[in-house]
């Protein structure tokens, strides 16, 4: 059974939803940190890095939970605290302090002003190939096309045609953004009357060629009205990249969202655009569980990368009227313009949290040291290699690499 879908739901109305091989486990033991600059021609390395990062990431959940079948030697992890052993900072900040690094890499955070799905975030330098499933929806198709390779002013992620000549088929692409506007081809368990897109490498969870990753909900009624139809492509491409809502921040305090007043007034809207609606407490259920994923603020930082502040601007937010926020909101946050162009901060941040997270200029490696007693990981005091001796830092830092990789994968295999 295909694993439940997280659902993210575009502008417009909800009705319901349904509901290698395996090496010998060795302890965790590798070199000090270690600092790789930009001249010590570190690229390949840095491309090891960034697939280690996303092997983790692709298998956190084994990481969450104790593994029963795991050696005594290896203590299953939380996934952040083997993210926490690749460090990666600039030179000019680098200290010898471990504090003071960590310190200087929670101000880099605030450089960022958009919301990551950490659990669904695409490798860098990931190429997406885009297709239409409906064969008799060409033209449609081009125009959705032409408005969400937008998104490729950023230099991080790319969205390409599957197939150029013959944009509606999705044969055998087992891993392209398959878009849709046919309902039929939302996956078995999804019952949406609203745009949806799975989000970032979520997809893969779709398994069915034939389904779609990304579906617009009456999409061909709204083709002569340009903002709407700009705004609900870019909006719903925003989460195949794997970025999350902008009003779900949490720090907006200004223009918080109240759960159950945002409930109601779906509900309102349900019963005006479908006055047949026969409001059950099964819709009641669906609604608030919509709320909640879509709307109140994201909070869990494992799961989620947040930036500096709120971007107004962002075409991920939604355009909600007073009756979805808490009372005595300010006025600029609700009933705002429809957002049908990418804000600066929509591409610039984007690529600056990619940049910084998996293509560093500059990689700090924390070393963790197994503690046979209390069966975990702490970090050994900092010590600084010699940049200028390239070969013995290449050396000792694939060999950080390759114990860590070890580690992972014996995980992985033991599941």
């Amino acid at each position: 059974m295909m694993k439940k879908i997280k659902f993210i739901i575009g502008l417009m109305l909800i009705i319901t939803m349904d509901g290698y091989s395996q090496q010998e486990s060795t302890p965790f033991d590798m070199p000090d940190i270690i600092y790789i600059s930009p001249q010590n021609n570190a690229n390949n390395l840095r491309d090891q890095i960034a697939k280690l990062y996303d092997l983790i990431n692709n298998n956190s959940d084994i990481f969450k939970t104790p593994n029963k079948k795991a050696s005594d030697k290896i203590l299953p992890l939380h996934p952040d605290d083997l993210l926490n052993t690749l460090r990666f900072e600039s030179p000019d900040t680098v200290s010898s302090n471990f504090f003071k690094l960590e310190k200087t890499l929670k101000d880099t955070d605030k450089s960022i002003q958009t919301i990551i799905d950490r659990q669904h975030r695409w490798p860098t330098q990931t190429i997406l190939k885009v297709c239409y499933i409906d064969r008799d929806k060409e033209e449609l198709a081009k125009k959705i096309f032409a408005i969400a390779f937008e998104w490729n002013k950023n230099q991080s992620i790319k969205l390409v045609l599957d197939d150029p000549k013959y944009l509606s088929s999705c044969d055998g692409c087992i891993n392209c953004v398959r878009v849709s506007t046919n309902s039929n081809r939302l996956p078995n368990e999804l019952r949406v009357k609203s745009d949806w897109a799975a989000v970032g490498s979520e997809l893969r969870s779709v398994t069915s060629t034939q389904k779609a990753t990304v579906y617009f909900h009456k999409l061909e009624n709204v083709v002569d009205k340009n903002d709407e139809f700009r705004s609900r492509v870019l909006h719903e491409f925003g989460h195949v990249l794997g970025i999350m809502h902008e009003h779900q921040y949490p720090l907006n305090n200004e223009c918080k969202i109240d759960g159950l007043r945002a409930s109601e007034a779906l509900i309102t809207r349900i019963k005006t655009e479908e006055p047949s609606t026969q409001i059950t407490d099964l819709l009641r259920h669906d609604v608030q569980e919509i709320v909640r994923i879509n709307y109140l603020p994201l909070t869990s930082a494992s799961l989620y990368d947040f930036g500096e502040k709120y971007d107004e601007f962002s075409v991920l937010n939604y355009s909600l009227t007073k009756d979805f926020f808490a009372e005595n909101v300010k006025m600029e946050c609700y009933n705002h313009p429809r957002r049908s162009a990418l804000s600066d901060n929509d591409i610039i941040y984007f690529d600056n949290y990619y940049r910084r997270i998996l293509v560093p200029n500059t990689i700090a490696f924390q070393n963790w040291k197994f503690n046979d007693m209390n069966k975990s990981l702490k970090p050994k005091n900092e010590v600084s290699v010699d940049s200028n001796n390239d070969e013995e830092i290449l050396k000792n830092a694939k060999k950080t690499l390759q114990s860590l990789e070890r580690f992972v994968r014996n995980q992985i295999a033991l599941k």
